[in-house]
């Protein structure tokens, strides 16, 4: 056989592996969730339902629903620990437990597995946090609070306001050590702005409205490191929300985990970039409504991506907003936008920044 019939064969090979693992999680996905939603409906002020976590549900449905291997989070139900007004570390992921792989013939209860201590590097890479706004008042301060806060101290932070007609700006005056830069919108431009300006060796872009526990930069950083990752996302928990939407983010996350190697995924609640590779690119592509998932697939052709086991809590105002079920099909509709390629396709869809009611 010669050899360009050869190395079509095996992109062919390759392509159908990728289109046949992604129909199964995207079949198993929405079917977890549709059951879960009626479940839901039938006990919706319960936080068990049938006697499990709502975590343990969605794991053996999805599971059973499409046939293919996950990778499986090992924590005790997102329904089961409340998350305090001061985000700190929980006992859900990351104190001592980490991913383990779940052999098809095992049950669907998850096997704790112990995190052997390693010694952090010597030299840690330097941080700079890139936040763009846009009427966040009510969330910029709890955020940068946060990020004062952290164990680890970023090295810089840098605010990039899109012209608030709110309070953000005099918040973020507040914080005497916050670079604060004019941009304008869309959140694309912001990102860039800011990761152009940045100095450090890792970048990471945060959302306004996002929480973090005290040692979120200090357990990133090392993982990102010891995994000697080029780009990163964390896992995305919803901050102070219902069983039914935590439900929603553990499946997201589980498929984002599943699909890490194959098909990078995250979103722009959380993104982490070494700052040589975000400046070699062309950065966020302001002609995209999403363009995060679409840098995080672009950067990470040909390096290293990874889902990171630390968790950045994140609003889920617009399940709020826009209902439940409503947006978690708009999603699924993006994702399969995503997985198709066609960025463009999802500029269609209703989806504003910096109006939310709250």
């Amino acid at each position: 056989m010669p050899p360009t019939k050869t190395r079509l064969s095996g992109s062919s090979v390759q392509a159908r592996r990728l289109r046949e693992a992604w129909q199964r999680s995207y079949v198993g996905m929405v079917g977890a969730a549709l059951l879960l939603l009626a479940l839901e409906r039938l006990a919706p002020s319960e936080r068990l339902l049938l006697g499990l976590p709502h975590a343990d549900i969605l794991e053996s449905l999805v599971y059973a629903v499409s046939g293919t291997r996950l990778l499986f989070a090992v924590f005790g139900g997102t329904g089961a620990v409340p998350i305090p007004d001061v985000p700190r570390r929980s006992p859900i992921l990351g104190a001592g437990q980490h991913f383990v792989e779940r052999h098809p013939d095992r049950g669907p209860e998850p096997t704790p597995a112990l995190l052997v201590p390693l010694k952090a590097p010597r030299n840690r890479p330097s941080l700079s946090v890139v936040i763009p706004t846009l009427n966040e008042e009510r969330h910029i301060g709890s955020l940068l609070s946060d990020v004062m806060e952290q164990t680890k101290k970023a090295d810089e932070v840098i605010v990039v306001d899109a012209g608030s007609g709110d309070g953000t700006v005099s918040v973020v005056r507040r914080f005497p050590d916050v670079v604060l830069l004019n941009g304008s919108p869309p959140v694309a431009k912001g990102r860039n702005l800011g990761g152009r300006r940045a100095r450090g060796d890792v970048l990471i872009f945060l959302d306004a409205d996002v929480r973090l526990e005290e040692d979120f930069f200090e357990g990133f950083l090392e993982e990102f490191e010891r995994r000697r990752l080029d780009i990163a996302c964390p896992l995305y928990v919803p901050y102070r929300s219902t069983p039914t939407i935590r439900s929603i983010f553990t499946l997201f996350n589980l498929l984002f985990k599943s699909v890490e190697k194959l098909l990078p995924s995250g979103a722009g609640h959380c993104i982490a970039v070494k700052r040589e590779i975000f400046r070699e690119s062309r950065g966020f592509d302001p002609e995209l409504k999403f363009a995060d998932i679409e840098l995080i697939r672009r950067l990470a052709r040909d390096r290293r991506f990874g889902v990171v086991a630390q968790r950045t809590y994140v609003s889920d105002r617009r399940y709020r907003e826009h209902g439940v079920l409503r947006m978690f099909l708009r999603y699924l509709l993006m994702a399969l936008f995503f997985a198709l390629g066609k960025y463009r396709w999802a500029n269609r869809l209703t989806y504003e920044f910096g109006r939310h009611e709250s």
